[in-house]
């Protein structure tokens, strides 16, 4: 009997494991915008070398723009369009629509994202 129920387990505990999609080198991870305002998913932990594409298939204009300062980006993206950005160094990376967002001490509210890469 217990060992039925510890196989249960294990087995659970790998079924969750596998259903986690993991994110490796070199893949792609899409970010978009929503039409409520946010990006989806608003936070993403990646490995070193992923590629980020943000993508706007809404109606209205947003950007994608860093406010930390260890990395730069201010791009506006229309309806269809999109930008990206391959992340190779360690480390929290924000970022933000300046049109549909507000920044104040460093703390953003609104249209805000967070990107955390890790190297493994």
């Amino acid at each position: 009997m217990r060992s039925s129920v510890r196989l249960m387990l294990v087995l659970a505990v790998a079924g969750s494991v596998l259903a986690v999609p993991a994110v490796s080198i070199g893949d792609t991870v899409r970010i978009r915008a929503t039409a409520n305002r946010t990006w989806n998913p608003a936070f993403k932990q990646v490995v070193k070398g992923t590629k980020v594409v943000w993508k706007n298939p809404t109606d209205s204009k947003h950007t994608v723009t860093s406010y930390s300062a260890n990395w730069s980006k201010n791009v506006a993206l229309l309806a269809g369009e999109r930008t990206a950005k391959t992340f190779r160094r360690t480390g929290a990376y924000y970022y933000r629509c300046k049109i549909h967002s507000s920044l104040t001490d460093g703390t953003c509210s609104g249209m805000c994202g967070h990107v955390h890469v890790t190297s493994s």
